[in-house]
């Protein structure tokens, strides 16, 4: 699909010349594939380049994930209860949703939240495995704990990845500390 060349002009002057050529005059499209181009383009990118320095950012809004989560369960433990066709576990509910809000302040408040996250994550393994003890249940409703289920798990894999960024990046600041101290002169500069 080719745009006319006095339409491309036309549009760039309306615009005060702000925009490159489209797409299409560029030549990106010569193979006629749209999948292609945005294959190409992911293909350049990396996991460590989608997160772009923003570790500790997401961390915080899995803290307060963590915290709304262990609230809702709580305050409503029979809501849960309802959701997934379980009885009697209000007491189990309520202290996962303990577990949950200590979580999310610890990474919130916390010098190194990457402890917090690991923290989650065996939270998320314990989750799961009590979603897959739930569907035992005789009135357990399937199709809500398999939703329960891929919840989780999509949080457990943000949790991982980000817990092991943010250890990364403490083992590094504490190695480089460590190697400075090492240094002749390190005590009386940093001292008093």
């Amino acid at each position: 699909m080719e745009i006319p060349r006095d339409l491309a002009i036309e549009r760039r002057q309306q615009s005060g010349g702000q925009f490159s050529d489209p797409v299409e005059r560029r030549g990106d499209w010569n193979d006629g594939s749209l999948t292609n181009v945005a294959g190409s383009a992911w293909d350049q990118q990396q996991l460590g380049v989608l997160i772009d320095g923003n570790e500790k950012t997401v961390a915080r809004g899995l803290g307060w994930f963590s915290i709304g989560l262990g609230i809702a369960e709580v305050l409503a433990p029979r809501t849960l209860e309802r959701f997934l066709g379980i009885k009697h576990h209000g007491f189990l509910l309520r202290v996962m949703g303990l577990r949950e809000i200590a979580s999310g302040v610890g990474i919130l408040t916390g010098r190194r939240p990457s402890g917090w996250l690991w923290a989650r994550v065996g939270g998320d393994v314990m989750d799961i495995a009590a979603l897959g003890m739930a569907l035992n249940s005789d009135t357990a409703k399937p199709a809500n704990i398999g939703l329960a289920c891929a919840a989780v798990a999509g949080i457990t894999v943000l949790d991982i990845r980000y817990a092991q960024e943010l250890s990364r990046n403490n083992d590094a600041a504490l190695s480089a500390r460590t190697i400075d101290s090492m240094r002749p002169g390190w005590r009386r500069r940093h001292s008093a």
